[in-house]
């Protein structure tokens, strides 16, 4: 990952029963520019549960 130099979203469901939030910290200590969003009302698949405020972080960022 630290050949990655573009800038990474990081999102990560607060309610993953797959892998608690703590790898996520670790991914993004591996990336040159990564941003972090933990979403509480999401679970390992976000685009799922919550495609809606997933979309809306996406835009966000990508603006």
């Amino acid at each position: 990952m630290p050949d990655i130099v573009a800038p990474t979203l990081v999102v990560w469901g607060a309610k993953d029963g797959l892998f608690p939030t703590v790898p996520a910290d670790v991914v993004l200590a591996g990336l040159k520019d990564g941003r972090k969003v933990i979403m509480d009302d999401a679970s390992h698949v976000p685009q799922i549960d919550s495609p809606k405020p997933l979309s809306a972080l996406i835009g966000s960022f990508a603006r």
